[in-house]
């Protein structure tokens, strides 16, 4: 039993997604841990579920029993194997556990871990206990357990956070971004297109890059976005690996021939009459201030400097503030002591995304609070050197 679609051959081994989707479907509920199991126990009926020398009998008593433990166990030591993504080859599609038996066996091992998994985060509590827990184990894992995580968690605060922090990661892999990126689009979470685009000019494998631009052309279908200029360079340097009726959706226009081959042709015929004027529209786009205000941001990520920009004139002590945050935290705020405008707010906005979120990843999901004590103790220290003092309660009404 053979699985073969177009999305298999765009997406390849690397897709997290393909990997979801060949999952078993099982029941929703929620399975209470019973069998006190110990970590070490837990490591030892993961080893023995996917061992493909013990026989099947032995790694469906270790599937069994690993449904029974506490997922706050089991999903960590799940990580490795997640992380290795389909089997290599001919995609066998479940139909169960049953059947199975006939599968390879390192299908076999796949789809026990994806079951086993399934079943620990529905365990895990309410939503914001399980996202919590799922995304506190993203350090710890490789991109395609990365993906999985931010996929399998119920969609919070925790889970948001988490995928701008990985979004705007210059670090963090394709996969893992594209990930985020569709899940922040899904949940109509704004200011991430120019962060998709930077991704997906970054990258170079062509199965991810094909990825990118299906999500994107995916975003503008489902939610009428604008159609972005500097997608369509990329898509037609992509253009061998595409969907020709995707394409022809996201530009606009309506490709004539009846065969694959003819609608090509007619694609590539149009990009040749149009590509000058698509290569200006790009420029422009790239002009505006949102992605400048990304483009600013990367730039100065990559020089070590941290600050969020801000506008308007601050109290006196805020300027002590800042200087006591640059020292003990390593960023700031700064900015014009002015109104701002339209224009600068779209490009502070972009920065300040960027920003915030590696500032989370370096002090932590409360940084906020930090700066909050930061900015009250040197409120403080100004009322005293200069005599300030706290106002005075109203006087009792007689």
């Amino acid at each position: 039993m053979f699985r073969i679609t177009l999305i298999v051959t765009v997406l390849a081994a690397p897709s997290v997604a393909l990997a979801q989707q060949a999952e078993t479907p099982e029941p929703e509920q929620a399975v209470v841990a019973t069998a006190a199991c110990t970590a070490d126990e837990v490591h030892a009926l993961v080893e023995q579920m996917t061992d493909v020398s013990a026989s099947v009998e032995d790694r469906w008593a270790a599937e069994d029993e690993l449904l029974l433990c506490d997922p706050r166990l089991v999903l960590p030591e799940l990580l490795e194997h997640v992380d290795k993504g389909m089997p290599k080859g001919g995609i066998w599609n479940s139909g169960g556990r049953e059947l199975d038996k006939d599968a390879p066996i390192e299908w076999q091992s796949h789809y026990a871990v994806s079951r086993v998994w399934r079943r620990a985060t529905h365990g895990l509590g309410d939503r914001n206990e399980q996202s919590a827990f799922l995304i506190n184990l993203l350090p710890a894992a490789g991109p395609r357990a990365q993906a999985r995580l931010l996929n399998s968690a119920m969609w919070t605060t925790h889970t948001e956070v988490a995928a701008e922090c990985q979004l705007t990661d210059p670090n963090a892999a394709s996969l893992v971004k594209v990930t985020s990126w569709k899940l922040l689009t899904q949940h109509r979470i704004d200011g991430c297109h120019e962060l998709a685009v930077r991704a997906l000019r970054q990258t170079n494998e062509a199965p991810l890059r094909s990825f990118w631009i299906g999500t994107i052309f995916e975003d503008r279908r489902v939610h009428r976005t604008e159609c972005d200029p500097r997608v369509v360079e990329v898509a037609f340097d992509s253009i061998d690996a595409l969907s020709i009726q995707n394409l022809a959706l996201y530009i606009g226009v309506d490709l004539p021939g009846e065969s694959l081959e003819q609608r090509r042709s007619a694609a590539l015929a149009w990009w040749a009459d149009n590509k000058e004027r698509i290569q200006a529209e790009a420029a422009e786009w790239d002009a505006r201030p949102q992605a400048r205000g990304t483009r600013d941001a990367f730039k100065d990520l990559a020089e070590g400097k941290l600050a969020i920009r801000t506008w308007g004139m601050p109290p006196t002590w805020e300027f002590d503030a800042r200087k006591m945050m640059q020292q003990r935290l390593g960023f700031t705020y700064e900015g014009a002591y002015c109104m701002t405008t339209e224009e600068m707010q779209a490009y502070d906005d972009a920065y300040n995304l960027i920003m915030e979120s590696a500032i989370r990843r370096k002090h932590g999901p409360d940084w906020k609070d930090q700066v909050a004590a930061i900015r009250e103790e040197a409120k403080e220290r100004w009322n005293k050197d200069f005599g300030m003092g706290e106002v005075d309660p109203a006087p009792p009404k007689k």
